[in-house]
């Protein structure tokens, strides 16, 4: 049997929602599919969050992009496609932010092992949100996106680092997806 559970992965704890799936005698089988480990600013909450909501048998099959490292840089023109730059800044127009008026700045962080992706404003704009107004100035770099990139070796080690045990793990023929089965 099985059943859709959404969980808010930022929200911290789904002990009560993976307990309430539990039948006598059976364990959970949790899929995370969508790559999307990597957006979050503290993978390592979400990753201990999901271990702290699992019982010793339950199964947690989770999906990952894979990246050579070494050409990530290579990267970055995916996110500098239109379609992209239109979804980063959707949020940034509807307060004021346009084009007219501040640079999409997509970067690879060596360091964190992630692309980044910055408005810098290039003039003075005033803001209102709500009842608020303030003013960004010139040269304020606003954060937009970050998106971590895992080789198996970074993957693995992510997982292990949470307190998960891998029981398994195989790729895809071109070595850029990976699913991975793991145990608390």
């Amino acid at each position: 049997e099985s059943q859709k559970i959404l969980l808010d992965l930022d929200s911290g704890q789904f002990s009560d929602k993976i307990y309430n799936l539990r039948k006598e005698g059976t364990a959970n089988l949790l899929l995370f599919l969508g790559s999307t480990l990597g957006n979050f600013s503290d993978m390592h909450r979400v990753l201990s969050n999901l271990l702290e909501s699992m019982s010793s048998e339950d199964y947690l099959i989770l999906g990952m992009e894979m990246t050579n490292l070494v050409k990530a840089e290579q990267l970055i023109p995916h996110y500098t496609a239109e379609i992209v730059q239109n979804l980063l800044r959707f949020i940034p127009e509807k307060i004021g932010l346009s084009r007219d008026n501040s640079e999409m700045l997509i970067s690879w962080n060596t360091n964190e092992s992630r692309i980044e992706g910055r408005l810098k404003l290039n003039k003075d704009v005033k803001i209102k949100v709500g009842s608020e107004s303030f003013t960004l100035k010139r040269d304020e770099i606003i954060l937009l996106l970050r998106s971590a990139k895992f080789s198996e070796w970074t993957f693995t080690k992510l997982l292990s680092d949470a307190g998960f045990r891998t029981e398994l793990l195989t790729t895809s023929e071109d070595r850029g997806y990976t699913i991975s089965m793991i145990q608390p």
